[in-house]
């Protein structure tokens, strides 16, 4: 992620900081674009959660967790 030159000079939790609340953001825009964009599929896979056995919700939370957090740790590793 390329910060701000400002960012980059001052002390580490501050950048931490501001990488948590950039990453919120934009976890906030995606979301609200899925629900503006598509809000019958958004229902529809609503009702299916809330169909789904415990089981399979849990599993499909672990997957996409640990998918994001390779893609945290390549983006870290690979791309500064």
């Amino acid at each position: 992620m390329i910060a701000p030159a400002s960012l980059a000079d001052s002390n580490q939790f501050d950048f931490v900081l501001y990488t948590i609340i950039f990453a919120a953001g934009l976890l906030f825009a995606v979301e609200g674009l899925l629900y503006a964009i598509a809000p019958d599929f958004m229902k529809r896979m609503a009702a299916f959660l809330l169909s789904a056995n415990e089981d399979q919700v849990r599993q499909s939370g672990i997957m996409a967790a640990a998918i994001g957090a390779v893609l945290i740790y390549v983006a870290a590793r690979f791309l500064r």
